[in-house]
């Protein structure tokens, strides 16, 4: 980050991520799955989402700069399995893939979660389930059409959304469906005859 390193007060300075960085990492464009290239290790990890290139060079950084072997690095990379509510995929019994992108949600997490939903190469209908966001005071309604305009230029198949902002929006499209609590948009699904 450019901001960063100006504001740091230290001649030792490590950068990663891009080509001319101490530590380059290169995503392989991978899904639903995203996978990397670092020196000579092409990894392919748990999560979800292209956006996490960030984070897999940052830990690539900090535990080469702590002396961690590069393949001690990689293993735990390759090996993490998300389980806190961002990032995870799971593929269900009949072939459906769930996202799980939704913890501690802001704008900007949940565009790049729909932008990968969105990029993702599948023949299946793409539902994206938006929840409210919480705690941004006066900013809640504009944030929340922005997400929903985001969803719909995205060209996500159906946009089911649930809470009291995202139902104050009033935005009538034919794949937007609200809904003001979880168990009747959980019948809302029932009736799309999707299984498992």
């Amino acid at each position: 980050d450019g901001l960063l390193l100006e504001e740091a007060n230290t001649d030792e300075k490590i950068t990663y991520l891009s080509e001319d960085s101490d530590y380059p990492v290169i995503s392989n464009k991978s899904f639903p799955f995203f996978s990397f290239t670092w020196r000579d290790f092409s990894v392919k990890t748990n999560l979800t989402g292209e956006y996490n290139i960030a984070n897999v060079a940052a830990a690539i950084a900090v535990g080469s700069y702590f002396g961690v072997r590069d393949e001690s690095i990689i293993n735990g990379i390759k090996n993490y399995k998300p389980n806190n509510s961002r990032s995870e995929i799971i593929e269900t019994e009949k072939g459906n893939i769930i996202i799980k992108d939704y913890y501690n949600a802001n704008r900007s997490s949940m565009e790049l979660a729909l932008k990968n939903l969105s990029d993702m190469q599948i023949n299946k209908t793409k539902i994206a389930i938006l929840g409210d966001m919480k705690e941004l005071g006066d900013f809640a309604k504009e944030e929340h059409l922005a997400v929903l305009n985001n969803a719909i230029d995205l060209g996500i198949d159906n946009i089911l959304l649930v809470g009291d902002v995202f139902s104050s929006l009033g935005m009538c499209n034919t794949n937007v469906s609200h809904f003001s609590n979880i168990s009747d948009m959980i019948l809302y699904i029932n009736k799309l005859g999707i299984k498992d």
